[in-house]
């Protein structure tokens, strides 16, 4: 069982805790967007992949694992 949430900030990062004890920790901090970090979605079968949305107008999926960005999509033209 994974006991992990993820966040989004001003301060252009996601980050994902650790909530499996009542100390939570940061376990990855995860850098690349541009601009204000405002959308996350979890990979429906993978649960080390992670969807996140930004003001720069990309979408990134990570692997939170290794906190490593494996796509950048910037089809999109506006705000995610």
């Amino acid at each position: 069982v994974h006991c992990v949430v993820a966040s989004t900030s001003d301060d252009r990062t996601v980050r994902v805790w650790d909530i499996s004890t009542p100390a939570s920790a940061e376990k990855r901090k995860l850098v690349g967007h541009l601009g204000f970090t405002r959308a996350l979605l979890w990979h429906s079968e993978c649960a080390n992949i992670l969807f996140s949305g930004s003001w720069d107008s990309t979408v990134r999926m990570w692997d939170v694992s290794t906190a490593t960005c494996l796509y950048v999509a910037t089809e999109h033209h506006g705000d995610v």
